[in-house]
């Protein structure tokens, strides 16, 4: 919330413009895609079994991405190396 309260301070009096601010996610792609549990829903008659659904294990193959991004859209997508952790030195 502080930090929230210096950056709108920071924009009332002109020193800052909202396209001058840079924020950013990260977010796991996995290398195979799995139908969503919606999507996987089906009408079974009495007595027949229902389709097998596959899960997506822990240990299934993933990168991790960052994408940094301003108004005008992003400024930066990386691919995580294996191993590697974002840390505020990032």
């Amino acid at each position: 919330m502080e930090i929230c309260q210096e950056n709108l301070a920071k924009l009332d009096p002109g020193q800052w413009r909202l396209c001058d601010i840079i924020t950013g996610d990260e977010t796991w792609l996995y290398h195979r895609s799995i139908d969503s549990k919606q999507s996987n829903m089906a009408w079974c008659s009495e007595g027949t079994a229902p389709p097998t659904v596959i899960r997506r294990s822990q240990y299934d193959r993933k990168n991790m991405f960052v994408i940094f991004f301003r108004t005008t859209g992003p400024e930066l997508i990386n691919m995580i190396e294996s191993g590697k952790s974002i840390s505020g030195d990032y």
